[in-house]
């Protein structure tokens, strides 16, 4: 498992679809690989939450829907969980490396157009960004599946 007392770790970004066989496989690899963190979009749950070994920590939405993001852990990880922010399309924690802090964002944009056919607006999640950089302090790392084309990228 990752060392917690380097100032370095791993982080990956992942849509899985909601696949269980691409959540375990994402997480065999965290654990062979020592990679600390991965940035998970439409992660497979059950019951509305996702399941995770006990090597690994799942931070999403505490809500009755299924979280459309999540971050994934090493339990040896001290995590803070940012629930201020957290809603079923993003995920925020900190943790804490040689005294310093890195945030991690994990988000989840639908596709442009839902399944009523209706053309679904980026901007309320382009602004929930920008509320949370405006508040967090340290380095942030955003990781996510935007969907969608914008000048901002």
């Amino acid at each position: 498992m990752p060392d917690t007392t380097s100032s370095s770790i791993k982080v990956v970004q992942l849509n899985v679809a909601r696949r269980s066989v691409a959540q375990q496989d994402l997480y065999s690899t965290m654990i062979d690989n020592d990679i600390s963190v991965a940035l998970v979009q439409e992660p497979y749950t059950f019951h509305s939450t996702v399941p995770a070994p006990n090597t690994l920590k799942v931070i999403s939405c505490s809500s009755e829907s299924s979280p459309r993001a999540c971050i994934v852990t090493s339990s040896k990880l001290s995590v803070q969980n940012q629930v201020q922010f957290n809603s079923q399309f993003v995920t925020v924690c900190s943790i804490t490396l040689n005294h310093s802090v890195l945030n991690l964002v994990s988000i989840y944009i639908p596709p442009r157009v839902n399944t009523r056919n209706e053309i679904v607006s980026i901007d309320p999640f382009l602004s929930k960004l920008q509320e949370i950089f405006s508040q967090l302090k340290g380095f942030t790392i955003v990781g996510g599946d935007f969907n969608s084309h914008h000048s901002l990228w």
